[in-house]
């Protein structure tokens, strides 16, 4: 690799993102392909050693993904889309798809298109595998609405052979990644707190929280080791006679027999001035822990107490608030499927764009659904009909038979 290799792999690390204003300049912000790299990183990382954050992250992709899309109405353009192969794809991989969105703050869809230009198939590719193209060293190719113009798609160890590229193209595009223009990519980005042309990472925030997390629990384990296992000590001989080797060995051998630990077995000899020091309070250690639990819950908008046990009713304010965080990020999914996918796909068609509704399937939603029928039963609200109560079972995804 010469200088200029070098230096172009030295800077390329340094990237930084634009977003694009009135007067037509750029603003340099944090994040972008080189330092994207250390994000993935980090958190990777976090979600090895913070369970609880994995663990909630991983509540928020089964409760979001707890449904289907689905259609609604019965005109042409609804039924052309309900038997779409393109609307079960996106049911088929919305889990990738929505783990993507909370771990990493972005997803990503790959069009693919037929030579007359129309949408042929969707294809899922890994947020970790997508980087956005750059105009320049260090800024972002955006447009004027601010939106990234094109991405480069790198997984791994990856390389293509192809008859329609020269040896000099292969291993550019093995270097760069293979180029994919705005309008072969759907890039699904959870909400940036700066304006960032990419989406924040649920994960990537909790970053401090978990190695303060992680000091506290390994100072908790070592102080609760010495609190439990102790040290074993034994007294030989008196004032007037030290023990013999002999005596030293027997007791020591008997002791290590009813110990796993050899290392804690200590034996002295006679008038020997031994003292052991405890670990310390146990608590000192259990306050914060419990504080930085309740900061991560709260940063991660979860509902305190279900992971301790405590049942929280269907219809209380803590799950009414997890079900409304839910919606909104099912919405705000969605919006951007239909934007920038769905739209496009129907037009093609020629048909206008039908309503697309994302089921909820939790439990805490199916029981407040069935507490409210029955409340209107009971104000004679709505009369038993069997056809009627057939359909809302068929809807909201209940039991028929």
């Amino acid at each position: 690799m010469g200088i200029l290799d070098s230096i172009r792999n030295m800077v390329s690390n340094r990237i930084r993102e634009v977003v694009w204003l009135a007067s037509g300049r750029s603003r340099p912000l944090t994040g972008g392909s080189g330092e994207y790299l250390n994000k993935i990183e980090t958190i990777e990382r976090i979600l090895a050693v913070d369970s609880v954050t994995e663990g909630i992250i991983r509540k928020y992709i089964i409760d979001v993904c707890s449904g289907d899309i689905e259609v609604e109405g019965d005109d042409k353009s609804a039924k052309f889309l309900r038997k779409s192969e393109l609307l079960a794809k996106v049911n088929r991989i919305k889990p990738f798809l929505v783990s993507d969105f909370f771990i990493y703050g972005n997803a990503y869809l790959e069009i693919v298109k037929r030579p007359s230009g129309r949408i042929d198939d969707i294809k899922y590719l890994r947020a970790k595998d997508v980087r956005p193209e750059e105009k320049t060293i260090g800024v972002l190719d955006i447009d004027q609405w601010g939106n990234i113009k094109g991405w480069r798609w790198k997984p791994e160890n990856w390389y293509r052979i192809s008859e329609s590229l020269t040896l000099r193209e292969s291993l550019d595009e093995r270097n760069k990644g293979r180029y994919l223009p705005q309008d072969r990519v759907v890039h699904i980005r959870n909400l940036s707190a700066t304006g960032n042309p990419l989406g924040d990472s649920l994960v990537l925030k909790m970053n401090r929280l978990a190695i303060i997390k992680g000091n506290i629990e390994t100072a908790l384990g070592e102080t609760a080791d010495r609190h439990v296992e102790g040290v074993w000590v034994a007294f030989l001989g008196d004032n007037m006679r030290p023990p013999s080797p002999k005596e030293l060995e027997d007791t020591k051998e008997r002791m290590i027999k009813s110990k796993r630990d050899k290392e804690d077995v200590l034996v002295f000899p006679y008038n020997t001035e031994f003292r052991i020091e405890t670990g310390g309070d146990l608590s000192t250690y259990v306050k914060p822990l419990e504080t930085l639990l309740k900061e991560t819950y709260l940063a991660l908008n979860y509902p305190y107490g279900i992971e301790e046990g405590r049942k929280l009713h269907a219809s209380s304010p803590e799950m009414d608030y997890w079900d409304r965080n839910i919606e909104f990020y099912k919405k705000l999914i969605l919006d951007q499927l239909i934007e920038q996918l769905f739209i496009p796909y129907m037009r093609e068609h020629g048909y206008t764009m039908p309503k697309l509704v994302w089921k909820s399937r939790t439990l805490s939603n199916l029981l407040s659904k069935a507490r409210r029928l029955g409340l209107y039963a009971r104000s004679q609200l709505i009369t038993p009909d069997e056809r009627l109560e057939k359909h809302i079972r068929r809807i909201e995804h209940l039991p028929v038979e």
